[in-house]
């Protein structure tokens, strides 16, 4: 009995030592399943949350694996980072919470529990990754004239101390010294430029605000010795140009990608907004834009499109003249339309060019949002 009870003893004890071990070794790799949120695949600022459900996991880890149709998903900004079986894999995490293997084009498909678990983390994660869209009129109390705060970019996770100088339509701001101006010229990789970049503005209360930057220095100076002749515009909601008093659709279409509410926008938006995000996404060089302006991960026109834009260095589009505006071309079906927009171009290269390009949007229903159907540039 005594020897029996011995054996007992140690087996248990053997038991409790490979279960302290393998416990140990599980958290000395990290966590098994991360949820991370980053408002492209290719930004470096990340948030992430690990996620502690083991009945919610175990789902996801078994759930049955199906060959995806990536025309019909969308892109999006929340990844499931699991861990199974030794194994890694990341996915894209849509919006009704199935996950996407974008390497082996395979979807899986949880129980319904654990897809609004994800949905539900997911949605906790962007209201700490993203900034509060808040009205220009509210901002401009917020932030007065010679308020000193701290602006983040939204992709790289750079951040510099600024102060708004002037600017009655949007906020003329300044860097305050040498090196944040060299943090913000590290941000347009080197070179100053006019195209527009998302950004998280550091609010008074602490919570940051979605707003647009551009990164080119004009106009009058304010502070000496900070190495930037002039100053630059920042961007909020609403918020529009000194001179003609328009809102400006690259920088609105920034805030709402640095108050991660982009995908929601363009659900809403009416072809001509679908038609400038795609114009901005070219211009931009930015295949995530370009993707929520398509409508589709695998969008027939994505590839073409990514190669022609690298081709580009710059694309606008012209002002419609009158009331009118752009030439709109309805047929017998309407859930279609045709937008014929002229636009300046210049590719690397060669002289400014303009055609007319011809999109074809199309919705499912008069009750459905518009979506992009093909582009023709010739």
């Amino acid at each position: 009995m005594g020897r029996t009870s011995g054996w007992l003893i140690r087996l248990a004890a053997l038991i409790l030592l490979i279960a302290v071990t393998e416990s140990t070794t599980r958290a000395a790799a990290g966590p098994d399943a991360v949820l991370i949120m980053k408002s492209s695949a290719d930004s470096v600022r990340e948030s992430r949350l690990s996620l502690d459900a083991p009945r919610i996991l175990r789902s996801i880890r078994t759930a049955p694996a199906q060959q995806a149709d990536a025309s019909h998903l969308q892109a999006g900004d929340s990844y499931l980072k699991l861990v199974s079986k030794g194994q890694e894999n990341t996915y894209l995490l849509t919006r009704n919470g199935s996950l996407y293997d974008e390497q082996t084009n395979q979807l899986l498909v949880p129980d319904s529990k654990a897809r609004a678990y994800l949905r539900e983390q997911a949605g906790k994660l962007r209201d700490s990754h993203y900034g509060a869209i808040v009205p220009w009129g509210q901002v401009r109390t917020l932030l007065p004239r010679l308020e000193k705060f701290a602006i983040t970019d939204i992709e790289t996770g750079l951040s510099f101390h600024v102060q708004r100088r002037a600017g009655n339509q949007h906020a003329d701001v300044q860097p305050l010294t040498k090196a944040d101006t060299a943090i913000m010229k590290r941000i347009y990789q080197g070179t100053w430029s006019w195209n527009r970049r998302a950004v998280l503005v550091q609010g008074k209360d602490g919570r940051p605000l979605a707003a647009s930057m551009a990164g080119m220095p004009h106009g009058g100076d304010g502070i000496p010795d900070n190495d930037f002749s002039g100053h630059f515009c920042l961007h909020f909601l609403g918020s529009s140009t000194h001179r003609s008093r328009q809102v400006d659709p690259e920088h609105q279409l920034m805030v709402y990608k640095a108050g991660g509410r982009l995908q929601e926008y363009l659900e809403q938006a009416g072809p001509d907004e679908i038609v400038d995000t795609y114009l901005a996404a070219v211009h931009l060089k930015d295949s995530q834009l370009l993707k929520l302006s398509l409508g589709s991960l695998k969008h027939r026109e994505l590839d073409s499109t990514l190669l022609w834009m690298k081709e580009l260095s710059s694309i606008r589009r012209i002002p419609a003249k009158g009331k009118g505006g752009h030439k709109r071309i309805t047929g017998a079906d309407p859930l279609a339309i045709d937008l014929s927009i002229p636009v300046d171009l210049v590719r690397k290269g060669h002289r400014p060019e303009r055609k007319t390009f011809v999109f074809r949007l199309r919705r499912l229903s008069p009750a459905d949002g518009w979506y992009m159907e093909s582009v023709d540039r010739d």
